[in-house]
């Protein structure tokens, strides 16, 4: 059997809070891959080990290691946590001192005076030559390459994208050991850099990192922007949603109420005041539940206050375990999808596919997407696959509402929504890591291919 060596900075059940979703990723490839004929070992960056690689650091990642590849052909999946460095160098340390992490969301926060500012601004340029803010793990990930490959010949590198820190130490394996590697991209390289940023990283960084054999990314248009980069072939390869998650979910939807449900973050450009203004057009006979967890919980709570919604139509709190999540997606009668577009933006002009749009589907519920990406990707995905509805305006959100309240009343299908097994098993992590592991047996074997990709994109 093959090994495939995944680098991944953010991998579940060791990442940092605010990387829940992408960290999914990595973890659920791991899950799966051994059945497909790779043998998968992840190292990753443990959330809770920050900045403690220090001292005799090297000696406890050698026992750390060896007592992980115990009996490998045993293993389904061998997923091993790294501490970092307290500071990659200099530069890297006169960075950290300039920023404080969230012990809460493991986000890095600048410091608030002018001195600093100065002096993060002058790091954060030169760190555009060697990394980011994970450039403390390089050295760290790198030296439990070397032990894991003196134990298992490596096949294969998978470097998970972003941060930055995995693509330099997979570039460095190429270059040290010739061993061919694959760009996971979650999100495109550049995509939260202002267009000097971008350009600068293009003359820096992009020159080491353009080693690799293979991009991959989370839908195709990003693909195709990566390939283009890197010059390479690309594969689209979806987040996808785990079934076993749902296995044991049964719907529980009230027969009293409509529910309506939003579980995550909101980021820009995504907007959820649509339909908030819309809810607020409901009157109380109207018996409609707003049910909202997540991280964004004080934006919520003012944008309702804003438009007086009562206190009967909402059920809001903030983040919660990640299978309390799940289930509550089964208690809803909609889902709500918040759509990313941005037409003046290079990487939303087309729209995006936000990660739970398929956790959404593993629940098989109807979906609402509000207000729209144009008829970009996530329009095309939820309405040709008849996934669920686009609200693209507050009126036509209205509207929908009471047509799903009649709908649910009437006990007819809301929106018309049955369960297409077909396109539902195609997203399941499954079958994703099958299809991840076709093309890393074609890029193993120096192979290429085109499968066929059904409308579902």
């Amino acid at each position: 059997m093959k090994t495939v060596l995944i680098i991944a900075h953010e991998c579940a059940p060791y990442n940092r809070p605010s990387s829940t979703i992408g960290a999914q990723r990595p973890y659920q490839f791991a899950k799966h891959l051994k059945k497909f004929g790779w043998q998968p070992i992840v190292i990753c960056r443990n959330f809770e080990w920050e900045g403690k690689a220090s001292g005799d650091w090297e000696k406890s990642l050698d026992s750390n290691i060896k007592k992980h590849l115990v009996d490998l052909s045993h293993q389904l999946s061998i997923i091993i946590p790294l501490a970092s460095l307290p500071s990659a160098n200099k530069i890297d340390r006169i960075w950290r001192s300039t920023t404080l992490m969230d012990s809460t969301t493991g986000a890095f926060k600048a410091l608030p005076n002018f001195i600093s500012s100065i002096k993060r601004k002058i790091a954060s340029f030169l760190k555009l030559k060697s990394g980011d803010y994970s450039e403390n793990w390089i050295d760290v990930a790198y030296e439990a390459f070397k032990r894991i490959n003196s134990i298992v010949k490596i096949d294969l590198v998978i470097a998970e994208h972003g941060p930055n820190a995995s693509l330099l130490v997979a570039s460095k394996i190429k270059k040290n050991f010739n061993i061919s590697w694959v760009i996971d991209f979650r999100d495109p390289l550049d995509r939260d850099l202002k267009a000097l940023q971008r350009k600068l990283l293009n003359v820096f960084l992009l020159p080491k990192i353009r080693t690799c054999t293979h991009i991959i990314n989370v839908n195709p248009y990003w693909t195709e922007i990566e390939s283009k980069r890197f010059l390479v072939k690309g594969s689209t390869i979806y987040n996808g949603f785990d079934e076993e998650e749902f296995k044991n979910s049964e719907s529980s939807t009230s027969n009293k109420e409509l529910r309506i449900g939003y579980f995550g973050t909101i980021q820009k450009p995504q907007n959820i005041l649509p339909f908030i203004e819309a809810l607020s057009l409901c009157d109380k006979s109207f018996n409609v539940k707003f049910i909202y967890r997540g991280a964004s919980v004080d934006y919520i709570m003012k944008s309702v206050s804003e438009y007086n919604l009562a206190d009967s139509m909402l059920d809001i709190a903030g983040q919660q375990p990640r299978h309390e999540i799940i289930k509550m997606y089964t208690t809803c009668d909609i889902l709500l999808l918040l759509s990313l577009y941005d037409s003046n933006d290079k990487y939303f002009s087309k729209g995006l596919h936000p990660g739970k749009t398929f956790e959404y589907m593993g629940a098989k519920k109807p979906i609402l997407v509000v207000p729209g990406d144009n008829n970009g990707l996530l329009d095309s995905l939820v309405l040709d696959n008849k996934l669920g509805v686009v609200g693209r305006s507050v009126d036509e959100i209205f509207k929908l509402i009471v047509l799903a309240l009649e709908q649910k009343k009437t006990s007819i299908n809301i929106y018309g929504y049955t369960s297409n097994m077909e396109v539902i098993n195609f997203y399941t992590r499954s079958n994703q890591t099958r299809l991840l592991a076709k093309e890393l047996d074609l890029i193993y074997n120096n192979e290429s291919t085109t499968e066929f990709i059904p409308k579902t994109i």
